[in-house]
């Protein structure tokens, strides 16, 4: 008595055929021959979107101040005020990045260059955009009064503060 073959075995009776030495079709061969390269392609993708999460950014942590209000405002002219420590203990440098150039508050001569690209900003935008300030919570109370002065000078309105909402 002979039994029926189950369809779910194509790939098997696939496998016979070429044992026996029947010739497969050219759709077939495509699909062996393309297999192995779809293969690699996804697993290339795959490590390509694994290796932006592995690989480690030089980045400097700001802890900013942490505030309850939510009110917030869109500002294209961002300054980031740091304050890294110094060998001393309880002093701190501060650092001032803004448009992608660093100055330091000590240096009068950075703080000149710095007010002179607070005012070449402020006169690029039509509208007066506001300055926001992100500085860190060691940061002295007196540089941001001088940072905010700095911007007056330079024709800037509004200075907003910024710090991370607690949740």
């Amino acid at each position: 008595m002979k039994t029926k073959k189950p369809t779910h075995y194509k790939t098997s009776e696939y496998t016979l055929e070429l044992l026996r030495g029947k010739s497969p079709r050219r759709s077939q061969l495509v699909i062996l021959m393309v297999a192995p390269w779809l293969n690699l392609i996804l697993l290339l993708l795959l490590f390509g979107l694994i290796e932006r999460r592995l690989i480690l950014h030089p980045a400097i942590n700001i802890q900013l101040p942490r505030i309850t209000f939510t009110d917030g405002i869109q500002s294209s002219m961002i300054m980031v005020l740091l304050a890294r420590p110094t060998p001393t203990p309880n002093v701190y440098q501060e650092i001032v990045f803004f448009d992608s150039k660093r100055y330091l508050v000590k240096d009068k001569t950075e703080m000149q260059r710095l007010q002179e690209s607070l005012a070449h900003a402020s006169k690029i935008h039509r509208e007066q955009p506001p300055l926001l300030i992100l500085a860190d919570e060691r940061v002295s109370h007196g540089t941001i009064m001088r940072l905010c002065e700095i911007a007056r000078e330079v024709g800037i309105t509004t200075v907003s503060m910024g710090g991370v909402t607690e949740e």
